[in-house]
C-alpha cells in the first residue's frame, strides 16, 4: 500500500492534540508518508503559494485538522495573505484531493456560510471526530479509514460535487446466509449507493455522549412499517434529533435481529462504501453484521445494549404542516447562528399565512435578529423554539427542493421529511420555553 496524507492544523488551536494524533498516524504509516509543518521546506525566495501547493500535489489524502477555536483564528486572518491553513485547505480542494476534516477538542463543523468562498466547499466534506476520552479508538477509526481509502487508489480523487438527485426508496434483495459464513441467520443484497445515502442521512444524528452509550450508533431495525410493507429502518438518535431511513425488505429479514452498530463499525462501514460503485452483501448474525464487498469484508460487531423505543417520538398526526424551501430554511439559519455560540443558537420560527419568520432568541447583545422567509401555508400555528445547529444538521440531508414541518398546537417533537422522500424522515426535538 503506497500514498502520502497530508496534515493541516492552526498553531494553537489544540496543538497537543495534533501531535498526538500524528504519533498515532505516524506509528501505522511511516513518517516518510505524512506531511506536517511543511512550511520548513521553503526556502528564502521561494514563493510560498507554488511551495505549499506543491506539497498538497504530492499527498494522496488530505486531513484538515478543525480544533475549538479553528474559525475564530481564520475569520481573525481572512485578509492575512500568508495564512497557510487557508491556503493548503483551498490548494487541496482546487486539486480534488480526498478531503477529511478531523474534529477535535469537542469542535463541530463550520457551516457553510462562515467560511470563504474560496473553502466553502469543506463543509460538504463528511468529518471524523476524534475525542479525548475515546482518543484511542477514535483514531484507530481513522486509521483503518485511511488504509481502506489509500488500498484503493480510484478512491482518491474526489468526484466532481453533483446536484443532488432525487432517490428513489430502495428494495434489499435476497441472499443465501451461508454465503456470509456459518453465524449469519439473514442476509440481503443492495446497491451500495443505496446504504452509503441511508448512512449520510442518518450517521450524523448518532451521540457522541458515552453516558448515553445506547445512541452511540446507528440502529440496524427489521420491522413491518403501518402499511404492512416489510422494511429495514436505519435509525441514528441522540435526544436532540431523530434521522430514519426506510429500505424496502425483499429479504425476508423479519424475524432477524435488531443491531445497535457502534460509530467506530459505521466510520469504518462509510470509508468501505466510499469505494464501491456496486452491489454490497451484508449478513445479520448475533453478534452484528458482516459485509461483503468484491475481495474486502467487513466485521461491524453490535453494541450489547437496547436501543430506546424511538417509533415513540416520531409524531403520527399533525395540525400543521408548513413548506418551505430547503436551502433558504438552512441559510437563514446560519447567518443567525453565526451571531450567538453557534452550538447554542436558540432560533423561533413563527408562522403566519405565506411566510416564516425566523428569529435568534438569545443574541449577546440582547437584540432580536430576524429573518423573513416564504412558505406555504395558509394558516397561523404557534411558534417553535428549536436549536439552529440541529435544524441546519437535518436540512442539509435533505436532497429535495422543499421541506414539510409537521407539529401540533401543543410544544413537542416537530417531524421534517423533503417533499418526495418518502423513505426517510427527521425529528427535531424544541427547546422548552422556560429554558
Amino acid at each position: 500500500m503506497s500514498g502520502k496524507v497530508f496534515i493541516n492544523y492552526r498553531r494553537g488551536d489544540d496543538p497537543g492534540f495534533t501531535r498526538a494524533l500524528y504519533l498515532r498516524l505516524e506509528s501505522e504509516f511511516s513518517a516518510d508518508r505524512l506531511f506536517m509543518d511543511v512550511e520548513g521546506a521553503i526556502r528564502p525566495g521561494d514563493d510560498f503559494v507554488d511551495v505549499l501547493n506543491q506539497q498538497v500535489k504530492q499527498s494522496d489524502i488530505f486531513l484538515a485538522v478543525i480544533g475549538p477555536r479553528w474559525l475564530e483564528t481564520l475569520r481573525a486572518r481572512e485578509n492575512d495573505e500568508d495564512d497557510f491553513v487557508h491556503i493548503e485547505i483551498k490548494a487541496a480542494l482546487d486539486q480534488g484531493k480526498r478531503v477529511i476534516p478531523v474534529l477535535v477538542g469537542g469542535a463541530s463543523m463550520p457551516p457553510p456560510s462562515a467560511l470563504p468562498e474560496s473553502i466553502r466547499a469543506l463543509a460538504r466534506r463528511n468529518a471524523i471526530e476524534i475525542r479525548v476520552e475515546r482518543f484511542t479508538a477514535d483514531a484507530h477509526s481513522l486509521c483503518e479509514a485511511l488504509r481502506t481509502l489509500l488500498a484503493n487508489p480510484s478512491a482518491l480523487q474526489k468526484p466532481p460535487e453533483t446536484a443532488p438527485r432525487r432517490a428513489e426508496p430502495h428494495r434489499l434483495a435476497p441472499l443465501s446466509p451461508e454465503t456470509l459464513g456459518k453465524d449469519v441467520l439473514h442476509a440481503f443484497r443492495t446497491p451500495a449507493a443505496a446504504l452509503r445515502r441511508a448512512l449520510r442521512k442518518t450517521m450524523f444524528a448518532m451521540s457522541p455522549d458515552l453516558e448515553r452509550y445506547a445512541l452511540n450508533g446507528l440502529y440496524f431495525d427489521p420491522l413491518r412499517a403501518s402499511s404492512g410493507e416489510p422494511i429495514l429502518s436505519v435509525v441514528g438518535a441522540d435526544g436532540h434529533r431523530l434521522a430514519k431511513v426506510d429500505l424496502l425488505d425483499d429479504a425476508g429479514l423479519l424475524g432477524a435481529p435488531a443491531h445497535i452498530i457502534h460509530r467506530n463499525g459505521v466510520s469504518q462501514l462509510w470509508a468501505l462504501l466510499e469505494n464501491i460503485g456496486g452491489d454490497i452483501d451484508i449478513g445479520i448474525s448475533a453478534a452484528g453484521l458482516n459485509v461483503r464487498a468484491g475481495a474486502r469484508s467487513l466485521t461491524c460487531e453490535r453494541i450489547d445494549v437496547a436501543f430506546p423505543e424511538y417509533r415513540r417520538v416520531i409524531p403520527s398526526s399533525h395540525a400543521f404542516m408548513p413548506r418551505v424551501r430547503t436551502r433558504e430554511v438552512a441559510q437563514a439559519l446560519d447567518e443567525l447562528a453565526l451571531q450567538a455560540a453557534p452550538a447554542d443558537a436558540r432560533v423561533e420560527f413563527s408562522f403566519t399565512p405565506g411566510k416564516v419568520r425566523l428569529t435568534l432568541m438569545n443574541h449577546p447583545a440582547g437584540v432580536k435578529s430576524t429573518h423573513e422567509i416564504p412558505a406555504q401555508f395558509a394558516d397561523q400555528a404557534p411558534p417553535q423554539l428549536v436549536n439552529a445547529r440541529y435544524a441546519i444538521d437535518i436540512l442539509q440531508r435533505i436532497d429535495v427542493e422543499d421541506s414539510e414541518l409537521g407539529f401540533d398546537d401543543a410544544p413537542g417533537p416537530i417531524k421534517i421529511t423533503g417533499v418526495g422522500e418518502t423513505d426517510t424522515l427527521f425529528v427535531l426535538m424544541p427547546i422548552r420555553a422556560a429554558a
